[in-house]
């Protein structure tokens, strides 16, 4: 704003009489952002199966530890599942009672009843998934709530994709000292540095050996055309493993290439020995058959679970089900609860494939290998490898596992075999006969609601209480009869899995799209209230209409909630202390 005023006064040579000032921006960007927040949230609560799910994570960002609290929910104005942006906190540090607290207090501001909280969909970090001492838990604590835990889909696939990884190759330490410990991860980095390591903007590149100059070499030589190697990041395995397939795809010009280029940098007369010494190592794995097998194991390993898994949660389910003017259209991507269930029985089951016959497997990996290596040494390698692929089985099955139980099992209701699975649930809580014998898939449903009742879960999503409401019963037995693309046709049941089942998005991917837009649309000088309102704007979908009355309104709220901030505590005493600490802390049974 200072500058653009002595702009102004250069260009017509005298300061203006009044001048908007950055106070007033950031006023008005924060009412602007709560208007956009509030007209997004003013769905139809009054549905008797209106809920909604909490999606929070935080992210370090220079000295702040910035937390997101995102609202999901069936929007239906629109007829679609909506993620908004609720809330940015700058918190002192995560511990699962003060995420617990910001969830609750963006819950009251927004008149969201916490009761009415479905799910949190969460990474696996001890504050979050704690049973006894984690956000969720304090929540529910506080609010007398029953909202379920569901695990980030894309961080329960990348924590057992890195236990296989440690489990079949060593664990790996992501450190400048141990670049040239023999490692597939190692060795990948080192392929990924020293062709595109060097970039032409990079001053004290070794001996100028930039990455153009490199791939320059490749052409000239060998006349082949070096495209740019992926970045392999630990953090983000779908990286690693293209850089796995980059490199199985070139290796054997990396052998020609290495075997002309590092005769000629010893000849040179300003050889860099630290360069040099590069690439005499990526030369000796090149010809490491245990470091190229283990490469070749984990491409295939990782195509097979890691890569299908993260493409199924990031895409779209391909059936149009929701029905939008008349038209059935798709649910957005990442919204696929309603398939997950069957879907993570397939995965569980190709795994323990796997699992039971892993030397086969590896097979044609290890024969590389087979004639090169002592028997007990090849021995030790089968082994590894299976236990990797067992760990990775094992963390998997902890953290995915719950979507074939109850409640998140309930979730088929919206999917593909939806009447199936509503003839199971008919049979064994409604005691319901049907004409015709249930098929295998329906005894296989009928069989895990079973196990789940023994075990006491009760958790249905409200489905086994709505089924007590006679319209909603006859038209759940209906749709049992029916088929999985009838289901508008029973508004009732449709009700129930557009805002219970739909609005729930199995990873949190776009979290991390919100983190990335903070880099760019905040600065650091700017106050937490104006960052968040920043990120609430850039973040909206939607187009609300601003209108004077509709700023009055936002401004009438933010001022009395102003005004209110410390003037909130009615009693006072060591007995009132006792109260404000029991709404933090959970007390031992």
């Amino acid at each position: 704003m200072e500058c653009t005023r002595k702009l102004y006064t250069f260009l017509t040579g005298k300061k203006p009489d009044k001048w908007i000032s950055s106070d007033t921006i950031s006023r008005w960007n924060q009412e602007t952002a709560k208007l956009f927040v509030w007209k997004s949230l003013d769905v139809d609560k009054e549905s008797s199966f209106f809920t909604y799910g909490i999606m929070a994570d935080e992210s370090t960002r220079g000295e702040r530890k910035i937390f997101l609290v995102c609202i999901s929910y069936w929007n239906n104005r629109e007829e679609k599942p909506i993620l908004t942006l609720a809330s940015m906190k700058d918190i002192d540090r995560c511990t699962g009672f003060e995420v617990a607290n910001v969830v609750l207090q963006t819950c009251n501001e927004y008149n969201l009843n916490p009761k009415k909280c479905n799910f949190w969909l969460t990474d696996n970090a001890a504050y979050m998934s704690g049973l006894s001492a984690g956000a969720v838990a304090g929540f529910n604590h506080q609010s007398q709530a029953n909202a379920y835990r569901i695990p980030c889909g894309i961080h329960s696939v990348h924590i057992a994709i890195s236990k296989f990884e440690n489990e079949a190759f060593g664990k790996h330490k992501s450190t400048p000292a141990s670049l040239f410990i023999e490692h597939p991860s190692n060795f990948l980095n080192l392929a990924y540095q020293l062709h595109d390591g060097y970039k032409d903007s990079d001053r004290d590149s070794p001996m100028n050996m930039k990455s153009s100059i490199i791939k320059s070499l490749y052409r000239t030589l060998l006349n082949y055309r070096l495209t740019q190697y992926q970045k392999p990041i630990s953090t983000r395995w779908l990286y690693q493993l293209r850089t796995g397939e980059q490199y199985l795809e070139r290796r054997d010009f990396h052998i020609r290439f290495v075997s002309w280029l590092i005769p000629e940098l010893k000849k040179s007369k300003n050889i860099h020995l630290p360069y040099l010494k590069k690439w005499e190592v990526f030369q000796n794995w090149l010809q490491n058959p245990v470091l190229n097998c283990q490469i070749k194991c984990m491409v295939k390993f990782g195509n097979k679970f890691y890569a299908e898994v993260i493409a199924f949660l990031t895409g779209h389910d391909k059936t149009p089900r929701v029905m939008q003017n008349g038209t059935l259209v798709h649910l957005p991507s990442g919204n696929r609860a309603h398939e997950l269930p069957d879907q993570i029985l397939l995965w569980l089951g190709e795994l323990q494939e796997i699992s039971k016959s892993s030397d086969d497997y590896f097979a044609e990996e290890v024969e590389e290998m087979s004639n090169i290596i002592q028997e007990s040494e090849l021995q030790s390698h089968h082994f590894k490898l299976n236990r990797g692929v067992e760990v990775a089985l094992e963390s998997f099955s902890k953290w995915m596992e719950c979507w074939i139980h109850l409640p998140l099992s309930i979730c088929r209701l919206g999917g593909d075999y939806g009447p199936e699975f509503a003839r199971a649930v008919a049979s064994k809580i409604l005691n319901h006969s049907f004409e015709n014998e249930l098929s295998w898939r329906e005894e296989s449903y009928a069989e895990f609601l079973d196990e789940d009742l023994l075990k006491g879960l009760k958790n249905s999503f409200g489905l086994f209480n709505a089924l007590k409401e006679i319209e909603f019963r006859s038209q759940f037995l209906a749709f049992a009869n029916s088929h999985a693309s009838d289901l508008y046709k029973f508004p009732l049941v449709y009700d129930f899995v557009k805002y219970r089942i739909w609005s729930i998005v199995v990873h949190q991917q776009q979290l991390e799209g919100m983190f990335n837009k903070y880099d760019i649309k905040t600065d650091p000088n700017q106050t937490t209230a104006l960052q968040e309102a920043r990120m609430q704007l850039t973040c909206s979908t939607g187009e609300e209409k601003i209108t004077r009355e509709a700023l009055k309104e936002v401004r009438r709220e933010l001022r009395e909630k102003n005004e209110s901030k410390g003037n909130d505590i009615e009693e006072f005493g060591e007995e009132a202390a006792k109260r404000v600490l029991e709404s933090y802390i959970v007390p031992k049974k």
